[in-house]
């Protein structure tokens, strides 16, 4: 219960679990992203992208984007 992990006994315990073997750490340290491929769409949808993004001003904010292309979708919704 809430009771038994607020007890600093608790609290030791669940801080000192190992997480993560070292195994698992060397791996994190040699992880490379690499990016997906790009499909039908995204070709031709990349330069009408590539525009528009360069139209924005750069102090807008990419969550400032997001969130203006979110509104209309709820507006639409809530009609």
């Amino acid at each position: 219960t809430w009771l038994a992990l607020a007890s600093p006994s608790a609290a030791w315990t669940m801080f000192s679990m190992i997480v993560l073997t070292e195994s698992g750490l060397d791996h994190i340290k040699k992880h490379q992203y690499k990016a997906g491929k790009y499909t039908p769409l995204d070709n031709f949808l990349n330069p009408y992208w590539l525009s528009l993004a360069e139209a924005l001003p750069r102090w807008v904010a990419p969550n400032l984007v997001t969130l203006v292309g979110f509104l209309p979708l709820v507006i639409t919704y809530g009609l």
